[in-house]
C-alpha cells in the first residue's frame, strides 16, 4: 500500500470540506420549508412551486456544464477552484439577500449560480484526488469525500430548525453561507498547498482507463469501485478530451440497451431521492410530527446520516462480483416499499427511512461499476481489446466519456421535471401525501422493472452483468 504523508492527509481533510457546504446549502430550502413559506408570506401552493423552483434552476445549467466543466480544468489548472468556490458562494449569498429582501427572482438567480459554482467544484474535487492519490488510497479519499459531503445534509437537517427556532429564518439561512464560506476557506488553502500542482482531467483518465481496462493476461488494474465516480456528477471524473468515437452521433447509436437501462434507472433513483428529501420535512411534520421542525428535522437526516456511514464501508467492501444485478433489483424494491410504507400508513417513519439511507448507500456503488463494464463490453465488441494494459490507449476511440455525459445530462433534465411534477401533485392532492408517494413508489417501480430486466437480458448474452464485475472486480496488487 502506498505511504500518506502529513501533506496527503491535509489536502484530503481540506478536500472534503469543499462540499460540505454546497450539500448543506443545496438542502437549506427542504429543511426550512414551512418557516420560509411564512417568512415569505406566500400561500401553501404557491409556495410549493416555488420551493420546487429554486431546485429547478440548480440542476438547469447542469445539464451542460459536465460538457465543459473538466475542459476549464484541463485549461486553467487548480486556479478555477476558487473560481468555482467563489461563484458558488456568491448564488448562496444572493439566495440569502433574497430570503431577507424577500425576493423571489433573486433567490432564483442565487440558486442558479450557486448551481453552477457548486457542481463544478465536483470537477475539481475529483480531479484533485485522482491527482493525489492512488489505488486503494483513492477509493478511501472520494468515499470520505462523499460521506463528509453527504455529513453537510445531516448538519443542515439538523441544525436549520433549531437556528430557526433560536434566532430566525433568515440566520438559519445564513448558516448555509457560512458553511459555503468554510468550503471557499478550504478552496483558498488548498491553492496555497499546491500553488505550482496543475491538476487536470487527464489525471481522472489515466484512473478510469487502469482500473477499467481489462488485462488481457486476466488480471485487471483496480476494481472499478475502488475509484467510484461523484455522486452529483459522474462525468467529471471521465476524460473530457473527446475522442473519435462520440464526436458525433456515432456513440449514441452504438450504446447497447443494457446501458440505456442502467441511465433509467440512475434517473428514477436520484429524481425519487432528490425530489422526497425536498419536501421530506414538510411530509414528516405533516404526517407524524406537527409543528415539531426541530424531531421532523432529525427524521429527515436519517437517509443522510445512514448513507454517510454506509458509503465508505460499501465503497470499500461491497462486492458485486456475484450479485451487482441482484443488489439492484433489491434496492429498488426497498425504496418502493418503503415509499409504500411512509405514504399509505401510519408505520413509525424511522425504521423505513433507515432502509431507504442503506438502499441510497448500495445503489450508487453498483450502478456506476455497471456503465463501466457494459460500455467497455461494447467497446471491445466495436474496437477490440486495447492495445495497453496499464495506460490510456490514446489512438483508440472511446464511448465511456460520452455514456456517462448521457447519464448526468439525463439526470438534471429530469431533476427540471420530477420537482415540477411533485409540486403539481402535492398542490393537486387535496392537502394528503398519498398522491405523492404514490408517485415515489411508481419512479421506483420503474427502476425495479429496469433492474429485473437487466438481470435477465444480460444473463441471456454475452455472460451476465454479473459475470462482467466478475471480470473488473478481480483486483491483484504488487504489495499484497
Amino acid at each position: 500500500m502506498e505511504e500518506v504523508g502529513s501533506k496527503d492527509i491535509l489536502i484530503l481533510a481540506l478536500s472534503c470540506l469543499l462540499l460540505f457546504g454546497n450539500y448543506y446549502a443545496y438542502d437549506n430550502p427542504a429543511a426550512l420549508n414551512r418557516q420560509l413559506m411564512a417568512h415569505l408570506q406566500l400561500d401553501y401552493d404557491t409556495w410549493q412551486y416555488e420551493l420546487n423552483l429554486l431546485y429547478v434552476v440548480y440542476s438547469f445549467p447542469n445539464m451542460f456544464l459536465p460538457y465543459f466543466g473538466g475542459r476549464l480544468v484541463d485549461k486553467f489548472g487548480s486556479r478555477v477552484l476558487v473560481i468555482y468556490s467563489s461563484i458558488g458562494v456568491f448564488g448562496q449569498l444572493l439566495f440569502s439577500a433574497g430570503i431577507h429582501t424577500r425576493s423571489t427572482a433573486m433567490m432564483l438567480v442565487g440558486r442558479f449560480l450557486f448551481g453552477v459554482g457548486g457542481e463544478s467544484v465536483v470537477v475539481v474535487q475529483g480531479c484533485l484526488m485522482a491527482s493525489c492519490f492512488d489505488g486503494r488510497m483513492l477509493s478511501f479519499a472520494l468515499s470520505l469525500n462523499l460521506c463528509v459531503s453527504r455529513l453537510g445534509s445531516v448538519a443542515n437537517a439538523i441544525l436549520s430548525p433549531v437556528l430557526d427556532k433560536w434566532c430566525g429564518v433568515e440566520t438559519a439561512v445564513m448558516g448555509g453561507t457560512v458553511a459555503c464560506l468554510i468550503s471557499f476557506s478550504s478552496s483558498i488553502l488548498l491553492l496555497a498547498i499546491l500553488p505550482t500542482q496543475e491538476f487536470t482531467t487527464s489525471a481522472i483518465e489515466s484512473v478510469i482507463h487502469s482500473t477499467a481496462t481489462l488485462d488481457e493476461e486476466g488480471e485487471a488494474g483496480m476494481f472499478m469501485r475502488e475509484t467510484p465516480a461523484t455522486e452529483t456528477t459522474p462525468l467529471l471524473l471521465i476524460p473530457m478530451e473527446p475522442a473519435p468515437a462520440f464526436t458525433s452521433y456515432y456513440a449514441f447509436s452504438v450504446f447497447p440497451k443494457s446501458f440505456w437501462i442502467l441511465c433509467l434507472m440512475y434517473v428514477v433513483f436520484y429524481g425519487t431521492a432528490w425530489s422526497f428529501g425536498n419536501t421530506a420535512s414538510d411530509f414528516l411534520q405533516s404526517k407524524w410530527y406537527t409543528n415539531d421542525p426541530i424531531t421532523a428535522g432529525l427524521v429527515m437526516s436519517i437517509p443522510d446520516s445512514t448513507s454517510s456511514i454506509l458509503v465508505v464501508v460499501f465503497g470499500y467492501f461491497l462486492d458485486p462480483n456475484r450479485y451487482g444485478s441482484l443488489l439492484l433489483v433489491l434496492c429498488f424494491l426497498a425504496i418502493t416499499v418503503v415509499h409504500g410504507v411512509l405514504g399509505f400508513t401510519q408505520f413509525n417513519p424511522v425504521f423505513p427511512l433507515v432502509c431507504l439511507g442503506v438502499a441510497y448507500s448500495i445503489n450508487p456503488a453498483v450502478i456506476w461499476p455497471s456503465v463501466a463494464v457494459v460500455i467497455q463490453r461494447e467497446e471491445r465488441k466495436l474496437f477490440g481489446p486495447r492495445n495497453s494494459r496499464r495506460h490510456i490507449d490514446r489512438g483508440r476511440p472511446s464511448i465511456l466519456g460520452a455514456a456517462y455525459g448521457v447519464c448526468t445530462s439525463t439526470l438534471n433534465m429530469a431533476l427540471t421535471v420530477i420537482p415540477l411534477c411533485a409540486a403539481w401533485m402535492r398542490v393537486n392532492s387535496g392537502g394528503g401525501w398519498a398522491a405523492l408517494e404514490a408517485f415515489y413508489c411508481g419512479l421506483a417501480c420503474v427502476g425495479f422493472v429496469g433492474a429485473v430486466s437487466l438481470y435477465f437480458m444480460n444473463g441471456l448474452r454475452d455472460g451476465s452483468l454479473d459475470d462482467g464485475f466478475a471480470e473488473v472486480v478481480h483486483f491483484r496488487r504488487a504489495d499484497d
